[in-house]
């Protein structure tokens, strides 16, 4: 019997193997989904060195880095989930070159707390913010899968940066 949740996905009317097959495939992306979705929880800093120490919102202002952070995100890499900043930092977020990936344009949802100065799509990207005023903001862009339209999911990386003065 198939599960409730699954059968609005499934139609009646496929043969019993499909609807087995179909429901697995559903079952499976649903769960490689929240998995993709990770925690709330920073990440620790990539090994590479180039990252910035990640603290939590609101960390104290010793914990703020200035001028220039750069940061470096790989596909199976680490996650930095957030970085404190002073204002007028420079952040200099590299996006690393994943066979058969593209990444989407880094972009801000508070410009006016973190301004996106440069960013491209493609394989590398490298992006470039300030950090204009005090206040949190959150930097987004995307992965995505570009062998195959029904591939693996389309990834949403998120990086909250808290400015201080």
């Amino acid at each position: 019997m198939d599960s409730p949740a699954v059968s609005c996905f499934v139609p009646d009317r496929m043969p019993y193997r499909l609807r087995l097959v179909a429901t697995v495939l559903c079952c499976g992306f649903i769960v490689v989904g929240m998995a993709a979705c990770g925690s709330s929880r920073p990440s620790a800093p990539s090994p590479s060195g180039r990252s910035s120490p990640a603290s939590p919102p609101g960390g104290g202002q010793r914990d703020c880095r200035a001028g220039r952070v750069e940061l470096s995100y790989r596909l199976a890499g680490p996650r930095p989930g957030s970085v404190c900043v002073r204002a007028g930092a420079e952040l200099v977020i590299t996006l690393e070159k994943a066979p058969g990936y593209a990444w989407t344009a880094v972009e801000s949802l508070r410009p006016q707390v973190v301004t996106v100065l440069r960013s491209g799509r493609g394989a590398t990207v490298t992006a470039v913010a300030r950090a204009m005023a005090d206040g949190e903001a959150e930097l987004r862009w995307t992965s995505s899968f570009t062998g195959d339209p029904y591939g693996p999911p389309t990834l949403l990386w998120r990086l909250t940066v808290s400015v201080v003065s």
